[in-house]
């Protein structure tokens, strides 16, 4: 905010200083002068519209959930984008002030949702749902959602649905939303895609065995398209790989894992090679699940091999607002500090787990209802790590009090309150041993 302030204020005196300097530098001609001006506040102008960026302060979103901060952040990010498009339809670009400064609610009350055409109301629906959301009014977004469905039942609208559930963990919701969309006539590709992310809400339950079938079925559906259109198809299904290999992961089936990964690898270091756009962190999350995969067979040499590079490819600056790179970073550093505790390396564990906590406290300064609960399981982490390892009870005892002492300044939810008993556990096992 100081950084725009100081432009602002150099842009405003260029301005009122640029007709003098002409004039002395022998531009006397009044277009010339004229010109000089229109340009400079041109490149003003550009440089105020594009730097807003309107997010209520922390200590007015303490009431919402930690999904429903992450969705609020992101659906601004991505309005400001929307109403800035070459192809916005005009009742989007009417919106457009209001929206760039933050004024969301004069901007649902101004927005219709009728229309004579269907697809317009439901995109209208839709945008509406995510002025809502910009506004912190959750519940109204839902309905908004629902309406679009009502009014056209499409795989699109049913998507639209089952993304806001998912970005807000309802899966049940989310669930019978891709369920409805597979009972729908639709192509190949749509139906590959409505299957994969099924199979991401089966995963997030634990309903493994479910999941790993809808993955294969969307594999296999993956496999045929990228055949006819890598160009499209072929990150679909390094996705697809990647996470049938998490489950085989977690169902203890290594070797398939194994085989899962190392494929989207490949194809992941391909994609690289040609410098095509976020291939590097698709290809870090690669080598961080199979690092994983070797770490569960207890083969440790390749498991720093693939974790360590893991790590370099994922030490970027940390993105505004939060997103998921920016849990990425500590998810390695978190799995690398694991390898080294069981090679009994504690020197390096203990590099890893503080960095990772450090990284996670830069974070929780910015957003501290999103990276609370991450910071606090890492401090808890690390306290354990402390008194068994280690054998350093002080360090242990102020990482769990520390731990505790962030859980009550949270929102109460049922998974800090987890941490919470965790904590407490943890710190009266420490104070009595």
């Amino acid at each position: 905010m100081k950084t725009k302030t100081v432009i602002t204020s150099i842009s405003i005196i260029i301005i009122i200083l640029l007709p003098f300097v002409a004039f002395a530098c022998g531009y006397r001609n009044f277009f010339t002068v004229a010109g000089m001006i229109i340009v400079a506040l041109v490149l003003y102008l550009m440089y105020r519209t594009r730097d807003v960026k309107q997010y209520l302060p922390p200590e007015e979103l303490q009431n919402y959930t930690t999904e429903e901060i992450a969705l609020y952040y992101k659906t601004i990010r991505d309005l400001q984008k929307e109403v800035a498009g070459k192809t916005t339809p005009k009742y989007k670009k009417r919106l457009f002030g209001l929206i760039w400064n933050g004024e969301y609610a004069k901007a649902i009350e101004q927005l219709e949702t009728d229309a004579a055409d269907a697809q317009e109301a439901v995109d209208r629906h839709v945008f509406k749902a995510k002025l809502c959301i910009a506004d912190c009014r959750f519940k109204e977004a839902e309905v908004f959602y629902r309406k679009s469905v009502t009014i056209a039942p499409s795989v699109d609208n049913f998507t639209n649905a089952a993304m806001f559930y998912y970005e807000l963990r309802k899966y049940k919701e989310a669930k019978r939303c891709y369920e409805n969309c597979l009972e729908l006539d639709m192509p190949d590709p749509e139906r590959a895609l409505i299957l994969y992310h099924l199979g991401m809400v089966y995963s997030e339950v634990r309903q493994m065995s479910e999941a790993k079938t809808i993955y294969k079925e969307a594999l296999i559906l993956m496999r045929e398209l990228a055949v006819e259109a890598p160009e499209i198809f072929a990150v679909r299904l390094m996705h697809v790989l990647d996470h049938l290999g998490e489950i085989y992961r977690h169902t203890k089936e290594f070797d398939k894992a194994k085989e899962c990964h190392t494929e989207a690898l490949t194809m992941h270091r391909e994609l690289a090679a040609v410098a095509a756009e976020n291939a590097n962190r698709e290809l870090a999350r690669s080598l961080n699940n199979l690092g994983c995969v070797h770490l569960a067979m207890s083969e440790f040499d390749k498991a720093e091999d693939y974790l360590t590079e893991a790590l370099e490819m994922r030490r970027f600056p940390l993105e505004e607002p939060p997103n998921d790179a920016n849990f990425e970073l500590t998810e390695t550093l978190h799995n690398l500090g694991n390898l080294y505790v069981a090679i009994e390396n504690f020197t390096k564990a203990e590099e890893c787990f503080s960095e990772c906590i450090n990284e996670s406290r830069v974070m929780t300064e910015k957003y501290p209802l999103i990276w609370q609960p991450y910071l606090v399981k890492n401090l808890l982490n690390s306290s354990v790590f402390y008194v068994q390892c280690i054998a350093d009870k002080a360090k242990a005892l102020s990482y769990a009090e520390e731990a505790l002492s962030l859980i009550e300044g949270c929102k109460e939810t049922s998974e800090l309150r987890e941490l919470r008993d965790l904590a407490k556990k943890t710190r009266r096992k420490l104070e009595y041993s």
